[in-house]
């Protein structure tokens, strides 16, 4: 199956899309390729990113995002956040940067 595709920060460019402000990431294996298409947009705009991430290595998730972003690892069983990239606890991460709202609520 062939689909259509674009990276994310041409979309933006070209006003396709507007600025986000939350982006969720679960693409089987694509998650990288995803981080890549955003990269402007992520350090422009700074949005909270959702992260699905089974099949990446923590250097894959810490060398993707910009340094002034923090993960915080979200509990499979209770949804409770914990700083830094915990696996015991699950395969999904909140990030967000460390001046944002976001990253406030979520320490």
């Amino acid at each position: 199956m062939d689909l259509a595709h674009a990276a994310g920060d041409n979309l933006l460019s070209k006003g396709v899309v507007p600025a986000p402000d939350v982006i969720k990431i679960d693409t089987e294996g694509h998650k990288l390729v995803v981080l890549r298409g955003l990269r402007e947009t992520i350090l422009r705009h700074r949005p909270i990113i959702f992260l699905a991430h089974i099949s990446l290595t923590d250097a894959d998730i810490l060398g993707s995002l910009p340094d002034d972003y923090e993960v915080f690892s979200v509990s499979s069983s209770s949804g409770s956040l914990a700083r830094g990239i915990d696996r015991s606890r699950g395969h999904n991460s909140v990030v967000a940067h460390r001046d944002s709202q976001w990253h406030t609520l979520l320490r």
